[in-house]
């Protein structure tokens, strides 16, 4: 039983990771150009 739900326990374990990386990725893409309009408001004001 464990050889079995060995490989599903992985693949559950790499997708959840790639997905945790891209919800990262998403979210400093999302804070970097927040900030940076944040940034060019402020030197506009």
């Amino acid at each position: 039983m464990q050889a079995f739900d060995a490989p599903k326990i992985g693949l559950k374990f790499v997708r959840d990771t790639i997905s945790d990386r891209l919800k990262f990725l998403m979210v400093s893409c999302h804070v970097t150009i927040v900030g940076r309009a944040i940034a060019g408001w402020m030197w506009v004001l």
